[in-house]
């Protein structure tokens, strides 16, 4: 408050001289600022871009302080623990803006370019790409293309003498923010070692090419063999949807949700493939996912999840029971649901299939810290023995827990715990 008062009250001239002594003096600390002391040291340095800005008289007089405050990343990042990303984020929202905003009021733009391609060079802690990503906002293609032929140069050089990828990779977000694709793709291959562009980048071009309505050559990319990994699937996937839509695909379309549907268990993928088939068709095709499912020789998680989202309980329990050692820990984040909602339908063998799981899991891997958990599903098992009637193949629980006893007989902290 004080500061707002006082910057209210300064002339011009007085707030650009408070930010300009202020400067020296934060670039000089070198005690850490703590997490605790961040939000602080925040809010000293929003007052000194608000010091600029109602102290200078021109955009190019704005800049250049800008410029000068930007370029204390080299100390600033060497002192605060930026866990949180609160410099981070000053950076790429509140200097960046302002940036941007004074660029585009100034009417020198081969000024503002120099600036912004002496400010970009130096870029060692990543806290100045915003500037490239605005471009477009306040330099002309003109000065634009000015800056990327100047970076070209720079890249090279960097490259033949260092191997430093670092200004290919801001030549990428350039022409990404400049809706250049060929450009892109340049500055992709020139980081890849067998001069073709990553997949993720495929994805960023693909984009491109869509958002300006080369809707084929998005296509074009989405197809590439590079792709037929699970890298970034889900979202080449959704601009694969929006291409074909706009291709009027839709037999392609379908076969697409199609697959997604029947290798996911979110009821998210039946609602879309529904959305282009018809809801008339959604028991025709969950009967033949089921069946399916059935068909298999190995337990898959997204089964599992797929029977559990939509209710079939019952299958779900018969799934499980029909695969009891592929009932296995790397399913955990979803085990414990299942537990619970098929004890609740009275599914109870499945649910001692599960529980016995994860406690074998606990068993095998001896990690202490667990044992608590362990003696609870034990416990559990201990529980639902009394509502068997019939254990089918399963083995009985008295002789289960014989078992573990004797094979885990040395985990005297376990049993402590149990007892």
């Amino acid at each position: 408050m004080d500061n707002c008062i006082k910057r209210l009250v300064a002339t011009p001239e007085e707030n650009l001289k408070i930010f300009k002594a202020k400067l020296p003096a934060i670039k000089r600390r070198s005690t850490l600022i703590s997490y605790s002391q961040t939000n602080k040291f925040m809010q000293e340095l929003s007052s000194m871009l608000a010091n600029i800005e109602s102290g200078a008289q021109t955009p190019k007089e704005a800049l250049k302080a800008i410029k000068s405050f930007i370029e204390a990343d080299k100390y600033l990042f060497n002192i605060v623990d930026d866990s949180y990303g609160d410099l981070g984020g000053f950076y790429r929202d509140d200097l960046a803006r302002s940036f941007s905003k004074y660029a585009q009021a100034c009417e020198d733009k081969d000024f503002v370019t120099d600036l912004v391609l002496d400010l970009i060079l130096q870029n060692d802690y990543g806290a100045r790409d915003p500037l490239a990503e605005y471009l477009p906002e306040y330099l002309s293609e003109k000065n634009i293309n000015s800056l990327i032929a100047k970076l070209w140069q720079a890249a090279n050089n960097e490259e033949a003498k260092h191997g430093y990828k670092h200004t290919h990779l801001l030549l990428k977000k350039i022409v990404k923010a400049t809706k250049t694709p060929n450009l892109f793709e340049e500055a992709s291959k020139l980081l890849s070692a067998n001069n073709e562009s990553y997949p993720a980048d495929i994805i960023e071009l693909a984009q491109i090419h869509f958002n300006s309505g080369n809707y084929l050559l998005s296509l074009n990319y989405l197809k590439n063999s590079i792709l037929n990994a699970d890298y970034r699937l889900d979202e080449r996937d959704k601009l694969l949807s929006k291409v074909y839509i706009q291709l009027n695909m839709h037999k392609n379309l379908e076969e697409l949700l199609w697959k997604k549907y029947t290798k996911s268990g979110e009821t998210r993928n039946l609602a879309k493939l529904l959305e282009v088939i018809g809801n008339d068709k959604r028991d025709e095709i969950v009967k033949t996912r089921i069946t399916d499912i059935f068909k298999k020789t190995k337990l898959a998680e997204v089964d599992m999840r797929f029977l559990y989202n939509l209710n079939f309980f019952h299958e779900l329990a018969e799934l499980i029971f029909k695969f009891p050692d592929e009932v296995k820990d790397e399913f955990y984040s979803h085990l414990l649901d299942y537990a619970k909602i098929l004890e609740t339908n009275n599914y109870f063998l499945a649910t001692i299939v599960i529980y016995r799981a994860l406690l074998d899991s606990i068993l095998q891997r001896a990690y202490t810290k667990s044992y608590q958990h362990g003696v609870n599903y034990l416990k559990k098992l201990d529980k639902l023995e009394t509502k068997i009637t019939d254990w089918q193949s399963l083995i009985p629980h008295n002789k289960y827990k014989a078992n573990i006893l004797v094979k885990h007989k040395l985990k005297m902290s376990f049993w402590s715990k149990y007892k």
